[in-house]
């Protein structure tokens, strides 16, 4: 009796190690795939991430505002009644975003040691943003003005113009007899920081085909006009 309970012990371990290997053999295959498909999602991800921080950079890269935007932006709306003598471009610090900006840290060890560090997108943007996002671009206008009601006007549509923070006049004096009706004006314009800059409404990036019309486009209307 102790015999046959010891054999049919061995047997029934038999059967279930026999079906546990027709089971393994089912599931190994799978198992198999599952981890292929694993692997492949994760290059993926990676892929996608490698993608996300070149599509930023890209888009970062064409910001600032292109200067021949600026300047149209100034020239549109501008009566005839106004005649500009000088124009200035000026890049400021921005004390703002130097405290409080996304890379506020300037530790000269820091800066040593990313030097040594293999250039990436992601890297090469966060370079970028600290050399940029702290400096503010200023225009300042100046020039003569027959008409003050329309320098006025003309001051507001530059404040509405989506690529200026602000527009102010700062001065506006009399020509005198020498230019009678005639004023000099002084105007002061705040340029907005552009897309993927500190500051700046969020909007998505264009993808790279729009982009290239869109620049096609900017060079075939700046070379058809004048100057």
């Amino acid at each position: 009796m102790f015999g046959l309970a010891i054999a049919g012990a061995a047997s029934g371990q038999w059967y279930f190690h026999s079906f546990l290997a027709a089971q393994l053999g089912v599931v190994e295959p799978r198992y198999a795939i599952s981890q292929s498909r694993h692997a492949e999602i994760l290059q993926l991800e990676s892929d996608k991430k490698v993608t996300q921080e070149l599509a930023d950079l890209y888009f970062y890269l064409k910001y600032p505002w292109p200067r021949t935007q600026l300047f149209a932006a100034v020239a549109e709306p501008m009566p005839s009644s106004i005649r500009l003598t000088d124009l200035l471009l000026l890049e400021q610090a921005d004390t703002a975003v130097a405290a409080h900006g996304p890379d506020g840290d300037t530790n000269h060890s820091t800066v040593e040691a990313e030097k040594n560090v293999k250039v990436t997108a992601k890297s090469a943007l966060a370079e970028l943003r600290r050399e940029h996002d702290r400096q503010q671009t200023i225009l300042e206008l100046s020039g003569e003005a027959t008409v003050t009601k329309e320098l006025h006007e003309y001051v507001d549509a530059l404040a509405r113009s989506p690529l200026f923070a602000s527009a102010s006049l700062k001065g506006l004096e009399s020509g005198g007899d020498a230019k009678k009706g005639i004023s000099s004006f002084h105007i002061r314009i705040v340029v907005r920081p552009g897309h993927g800059q500190s500051g700046a409404p969020p909007s998505k990036p264009a993808s790279p085909a729009v982009a290239m019309a869109d620049e096609s486009r900017s060079h075939t209307s700046t070379s058809g006009g004048s100057p």
